[in-house]
């Protein structure tokens, strides 16, 4: 996917960010335009959960760094002052046991219609909002059109616990 992107010319690639990424609100010093309550909230110690494994969106490079979109949204947020101490996970389910036991303070990167999120936990808007899609095999799309044309077929999902319930009831 980045090599897609690198290969784009600016201009395209200005148009793709501005169509499909929300821009940060930023200030005439280059700084991030926060809240009162933002920025006091921001100047804690924050303990970060982000799902590792869901590239290009949230994920955990080589050297242990967030990474992907909410990667980005991370750095620029400790550019402006946030403490955000990213607490190593091997996947999302583990990131939700870590909300559970309160080992995290905030997490980035969750599905806003994700299940078993703890008690006390608020979402935020969303920094990207993405469709669903079923990907096949080439020269299968024809005949899956919608989740009614996977009824007796294999499926491999991303999250079955988000979108195993939905292939169930059709």
């Amino acid at each position: 996917l980045d090599k897609a992107l690198d290969s784009l010319p600016p201009a395209e690639r200005t148009a793709m960010e501005r169509r499909w990424l929300a821009p940060l609100k930023w200030g005439h010093e280059g700084r991030l335009v926060l809240s009162q309550a933002e920025r006091e909230v921001l100047s804690q110690p924050l303990r970060l959960g982000l799902p590792p494994q869901w590239a290009p969106l949230s994920f955990v490079d080589g050297n242990g760094r967030a990474n992907g979109l909410a990667g980005t949204y991370v750095q620029h947020l400790r550019e402006n002052g946030a403490v955000l101490d990213l607490v190593p996970a091997r996947d999302w389910q583990e990131v939700r046991r870590q909300m559970q036991a309160r080992q995290v303070d905030v997490v980035m990167g969750v599905p806003i219609d994700a299940q078993n999120i703890p008690r006390g936990w608020v979402f935020s808007p969303p920094f990207i909002t993405l469709p669903n899609v079923i990907v096949t095999r080439t020269g299968q799309a024809s005949r899956v059109l919608g989740l009614q044309d996977l009824h007796g077929r294999s499926v491999a999902v991303t999250d079955a616990e988000r979108i195993g319930p939905q292939l169930q009831r059709r």
